[in-house]
């Protein structure tokens, strides 16, 4: 949703978030939002729902992958664009992706995949690399503090008692 904000911020598209008890929603309130955090324009404009549903709004257009009837819900990891709500987003505004927004996108829609190298175009490094370095950021940590975290729980999950299962 950020890199999602960005492209509407950038193309000067007005755009509000979804709401619940006066608050932004979080990802397990977005399907039950009440309001928006800004006014709607009076004009007939395209009403979008990306990764929402609001209360009395009918959307024209839906950008979502994550529930049945979605239209990137069964998408497979060769249309990681078409799946993705990102993807979707930049086919309704006529935009190409860029290099880093191909890998947001497949690692929103199909991580594990991306990280198998089934994305097209998506290299599964670059991908770490970008994780390592987005939730750095996220988390107000450096990229090396990150990378010291992953190689810790990686360690203890190698030492880690391996239990079977069935």
């Amino acid at each position: 949703m950020q890199e999602i904000s960005r492209v509407f911020d950038a193309e000067r598209i007005q755009w509000a978030s979804a709401t619940a008890s006066g608050h932004t929603v979080n990802s397990a309130e977005a399907y039950q939002a009440t309001g928006v955090s800004d006014l709607l324009p009076r004009s007939p404009r395209q009403l979008v729902f990306v990764e929402c549903d609001v209360l009395g709004l009918e959307p024209a257009e839906v950008c979502d992958h994550h529930n049945p009837g979605d239209p990137g819900y069964d998408r497979q990891p060769q249309e990681y664009l078409q799946g993705s709500s990102l993807g979707q987003v930049l086919s309704l505004l006529g935009k190409e992706p860029t290099h880093e927004q191909r890998i947001i996108a497949a690692a929103d829609h199909c991580l594990t995949h991306a990280y198998r190298g089934e994305c097209p175009g998506v290299d599964p490094a670059e991908l770490a690399d970008w994780r390592e370095r987005s939730r750095a950021a996220r988390f107000g940590l450096t990229h090396e503090e990150i990378q010291m975290r992953i190689r810790i729980a990686t360690k203890a999950l190698e030492r880690a008692e391996r239990i079977k299962v069935g």
